[in-house]
């Protein structure tokens, strides 16, 4: 490591995306509440690398 000059480094960074997460929080207007259903994941699944 001692020989190798930090200009000819290369650093990769890599993150995935989930597009079709659904929802922990909701709103609703006062007095009201809210309902839904959670259905199993169904969106892609993205990877990028910077």
């Amino acid at each position: 490591m001692k020989n190798i000059q930090p200009e000819n480094l290369v650093f990769l960074d890599e993150m995935d995306v989930l597009l079709g997460l659904t929802r922990t929080h909701a709103g609703s207007y006062f007095g009201s509440k809210v309902y839904d259903f959670l259905p199993f994941y169904r969106g892609q699944k993205v990877t990028l690398v910077g």
